[in-house]
This record gives C-alpha cells, structure tokens and sequence, in this order.
C-alpha cells in the first residue's frame, strides 16, 4: 500500500459512519450524491469541518449550507436547517 493510499484509507475510515454507509448505499444504487439534514441526522454533522475536509480531499464535492423551511410545508416547529449535499 502506498502512502497515499494509506492516507486515503484513514481519512475514508474516520469519517462518521452514518456517511460511510449513506455514500455506500447511495452507490449501489446507482446514485450519485447524498443529502443530511442536521435535524434529521445530527450524527452526520459531528465534527463537520475535518468531515468536509477529508471528504474534499477524498475527491467529493460538498455544499453545506443552513437552509430556510419558513416556504417548505414540514410538520415540524422548525424554521431553519442545516444541509449536508455530497457529490461524487
């Protein structure tokens, strides 16, 4: 293993685990980007800029944003969110 395969391997492995399996999922079938929410996967958002880091140096785009959901009809009693979209 080359050491850049190596660095690959540690940072792909330390990424929260709810990200490894959504992007493993996302690809076996056949799709192509994932998107979190922070009030639906708040484990998906610990530690999210070394997350966004290694997902970047990994090779994937990342947008990450807070988003407004006073326009969206959701049941819930918030008005904002976090958003997580990864790309490959």
């Amino acid at each position: 293993m080359t050491a850049q395969e190596a660095r690959c391997e540690t940072m792909w492995r330390s990424l929260p685990n709810i990200v490894q399996s959504r992007i493993r999922q996302s690809v076996e079938h056949g799709i192509f980007l994932i998107t979190f929410y922070k009030s639906v996967s708040p484990d998906a958002f610990v530690g999210i800029k070394p997350t966004l880091f290694k997902l970047e140096t990994l090779g994937y785009k990342t947008e990450y944003c807070e988003v407004d959901l006073e326009d969206v009809n959701v049941p819930y009693d918030i008005t904002k969110d976090t958003k997580l979209i990864i790309m490959w």
